[in-house]
């Protein structure tokens, strides 16, 4: 029976540019040279500015190299532009800012065997997007599953499927568009997908729908402090990343809060500024002289 380790990271939002949010960063680096996985996944959000151009995916995709272990990227609406429309942002993804991604970080899909796993990683801001490469992904897709099936499998995305209620028809951004949602969902239940792990939205929070356990990543960045009415049950906000312990076909997974670990609450950035990719130059050398 196999084992491994397999560490989620998500929403780091790393800049040399606007050097904000690299404290926690290089705890985060300094744990997993300390206790190396067998493999990290980063669900996305990697970059501040990404959809603005090319210096911060530079700059996370080499963040990304001082990482002890193998990692797996996915893109996030601050990499390569939000699902269309964007009235927040203005910011949609196309085809240019997925190349400057692709460029940089490989393809925006992918798939690997684990033991006796298979997991899955796709391009969330794809679905609904309208993008030719909304369909070509689907289609490979449900290739993989299928080419796959008998496997236990995991899929990773940056966005979870659903905010609250699954059968929500409402559009927002917190989560994949129902359209988008309705296929993806179907194929997760025909293929048996055991998890879907996402990032996104800057808390922790774990469920299940269905059958399929539905996991929200903390970001390493920034908590989310917007306080909703009724939030969504066992919601935790706070900094931290996740690390899942494979046996055979069964998996558990620990929410690690490290000690140094600072909770930024940017509640004031996004009263005045609208969001954090809207932040004043901070470089990366002005950061560390204000480190030491």
């Amino acid at each position: 029976m196999s084992t491994f380790e397999l560490v989620q990271v998500t929403d780091t939002h790393l800049s040399g540019s606007r050097a904000y949010f690299l404290d926690n960063w290089e705890v985060f680096v300094r744990e997993m040279e300390n206790d190396p996985p067998d493999l990290i996944i980063n669900t996305g959000d990697v970059s501040l500015r990404g959809s603005e151009g090319a210096d911060d995916l530079a700059f996370a995709r080499a963040e990304m190299d001082r990482l002890a272990s193998r990692v797996l990227v996915l893109p996030g609406n601050h990499d390569i532009g939000e699902t269309p429309p964007d009235p927040r942002l203005g910011r949609p993804i196309n085809d240019v800012r997925r190349r400057r991604w692709l460029k940089h970080f490989g393809d925006d899909k992918w798939v690997e065997d684990f033991g006796e796993w298979r997991l899955y990683g796709l391009n969330a801001q794809l679905f609904d997007s309208g993008l030719e490469a909304e369909a070509e992904q689907l289609a490979w897709f449900e290739r993989a599953l299928g080419e796959g099936q008998g496997r236990p499998g995991a899929l990773f995305l940056h966005k979870p499927l659903y905010y609250k209620d699954p059968d929500d028809e409402v559009k927002i951004l917190a989560c994949l568009y129902p359209t988008g949602r309705r296929v993806l969902m179907e194929l997760c239940r025909r293929y048996a997908i055991r998890f879907v792990a996402s990032g996104h939205l800057h808390c922790y929070r774990t469920t299940r729908h269905q059958g399929i356990r539905m996991v929200w990543a903390p970001a390493t960045a920034f908590i989310n402090t917007r306080r909703k009415k009724r939030p969504p049950v066992r919601l935790k906000r706070c900094v931290g990343y996740l690390r899942y312990s494979f046996e055979g076909t069964s998996v558990r997974h620990a929410l690690i809060e490290p000690d140094l670990f600072i909770n930024h609450d940017t509640r004031n950035i996004s009263k005045s500024l609208g969001s954090t990719i809207f932040l004043p130059p901070y470089p990366q050398r002005q950061w560390k002289e204000a480190a030491q």
